[in-house]
């Protein structure tokens, strides 16, 4: 679900945060991996606007790179550290840049590096190379979280950084859940029952992606609305949502419900999920 409107919770995926802070507290790097919904970019955002310091936690995403050339990258991560790049700029002054940075710092950086797979895309890319580099150079001051959905290549001098800290990011716990369906409904200017919140979270299983979906199928009231994500570069899952309106008024003039029945076929023709439950009107 996309929540960058709201303030996250301060146990917002407490488990995860625990984990990294750990981690990039002793000055060790940290992979985080999910599918495509899973909710990295929201946890990204979490720790660098509301995880417990230090180190200070510094945004860059990588999607927004131009190019895999090496200064692109270098503006991009200047960018995360408050400073200006002008074009062209090499990426030596990078390392000034970060060692600036760093004294300004004093109890370290942990650049959060999210949907890096935008920079792993790129066969022979020389930024993995340069970042091991720019690690080593400030060591254990200088730390990295990567989010991608997919492992780095293992034979990558970067990916040595990561063997003990690999973290796959899986569902929200029941608390997060409730707290992202109320944040979606309070956005739509609706209000759900406990009832309502608890049934979003046991079809989707709190993946934030099928939780938005149900979201916004149960606010919608559409009769059938079926939403395509690309969750691996072989397979697509397709969640389909059947909605009806039940005929309850001759048993009770006030009551109304909305059945959904969600499932979804990967391209080897697995089925990934089912589910019936009812909703509150």
């Amino acid at each position: 679900m996309s929540e960058n409107r709201d303030l996250y919770p301060p146990t917002y995926r407490q488990s995860e945060v625990s984990e990294i802070c750990s981690a990039v507290q002793s000055g060790e790097c940290v992979q985080v991996i999910g599918l495509s919904g899973a909710g990295k970019s929201n946890l990204s955002r979490f720790l660098t606007a509301q995880a417990p310091r230090p180190p200070v936690f510094l945004l860059a995403d990588c999607n927004r790179l131009k190019s895999p050339a090496l200064n692109d990258f270098a503006a991009l991560i200047a960018a995360a550290c408050g400073a200006d790049w002008p074009e062209n700029t090499a990426w030596p002054v990078l390392e000034a840049t970060i060692g600036t940075a760093l004294a300004h710092y004093e109890q370290g950086i942990c650049l959060v590096l999210d949907r890096f797979e935008a920079v792993q895309s790129w066969s022979d890319s020389p930024i993995p190379a340069n970042l091991r580099a720019l690690r080593d150079q400030f060591k254990y001051r200088l730390t990295y979280v990567l989010t991608t959905r997919q492992p780095i290549d293992t034979h990558s001098e970067l990916a040595e950084l990561f063997f003990a800290h690999t973290l796959w990011l899986g569902p929200l716990s029941e608390k997060d859940a409730a707290w992202s369906i109320n944040a979606y409904a309070a956005r739509r200017k609706v209000a759900w029952s406990e009832e309502t919140v608890q049934a979003i979270y046991r079809l989707s299983g709190g993946y934030p992606a099928f939780l938005r979906a149900v979201c916004e199928a149960h606010a919608s009231r559409t009769a059938r609305k079926q939403i395509c994500w690309n969750i691996l570069p072989s397979a697509a899952v397709w969640m389909n949502f059947s909605l009806k309106r039940r005929a309850l008024k001759q048993i009770d003039p006030a009551a109304g419900s909305i059945k959904f029945r969600c499932w979804g076929h990967s391209a080897a023709g697995a089925d990934c999920r089912s589910a019936t439950v009812c909703l509150p009107c």
